[in-house]
């Protein structure tokens, strides 16, 4: 099963407490975030991909705070846990020619995971059909 659901992009300064600072700013303008995937391991910036429940609120906050967004589509792939799921999951991805911009993934404790996979907007057509989504 594939979900298609808007990711943003955000670069975040790579210190100590910046996301924290962030999604504290969210959570006090009751910006609910669903799932996000951080990373800093790009010298001085760091880069967080997230769903926001309301990416008008997102979009709204990132402007008044100055902040560069970018929008990604985003696949939420679920599926029974098993040695594998992953590699099915994002096989189609691969067979459509189509490079992940960015991948993560959790299984869960019933025994199911969640993958979410973000592609370049202009990769979002070709994506949604291969899974069709």
């Amino acid at each position: 099963m594939a979900q298609r659901i808007s990711i943003l992009r955000i670069e975040l300064p790579d210190i100590p407490g910046a996301l924290v600072d962030l999604l504290s700013k969210a959570a006090s303008h009751a910006i609910d975030i669903q799932c996000l995937c951080a990373t800093g391991e790009h010298g001085a910036q760091g880069t967080m991909y997230f769903w926001p429940k309301d990416i008008g609120k997102a979009r709204s906050l990132a402007m008044q705070g100055g902040i560069a967004i970018q929008e990604f589509a985003g696949f939420l792939l679920e599926g029974e846990d098993r040695p594998g799921a992953g590699a099915r999951a994002l096989a189609p991805f691969s067979q459509a020619g189509i490079n992940l911009v960015a991948c993560c993934a959790m299984a869960s404790k019933g025994g199911a995971f969640q993958l979410l996979a973000v592609v370049k907007p202009a990769d979002a057509e070709k994506a949604a059909k291969a899974l069709g989504a």
